[in-house]
């Protein structure tokens, strides 16, 4: 009867230490359910931070290149080239039209481009 006491004992023992296991994995399981929640939030508003973040990079990259376009179209040159006794003047207005004198001796010539 000591063996059959000591199984039966044996037996609650390892029943209480399994269902101490099952409620320590079902907290464990409860416990990581939760920290994903909160893990799914923080990304989520990362990713919200990131998007704004872009946006304005983006919207940023845009004024640049507009105010360089601008700037090229209200760029004015001037260039001069000289070959022997002729000489080339080079114009490009605000506008965006551009012109081609040539001096050659007397002579003067004028091109629209």
């Amino acid at each position: 009867m000591q063996i059959e006491d000591m199984r039966f004992e044996h037996g609650l023992l390892s029943l209480d230490i399994q269902m101490n296991y099952n409620m320590r994995l079902r907290r464990i399981k409860d416990r990581l359910k939760e920290m994903n929640k909160w893990w799914n939030e923080v990304m989520s508003e990362e990713e919200k931070h990131d998007d704004e973040m872009e946006t304005k990079k983006r919207d940023n990259e845009e004024e640049e290149e507009e105010e360089e376009e601008k700037e090229k179209d209200d760029e004015e040159t001037v260039g001069v080239e000289r070959v022997g006794d002729s000489m080339t003047l080079k114009l490009k207005c605000s506008c965006g039209k551009r012109f081609e004198i040539l001096l050659s001796g007397r002579n003067c010539f004028y091109k629209l481009l």
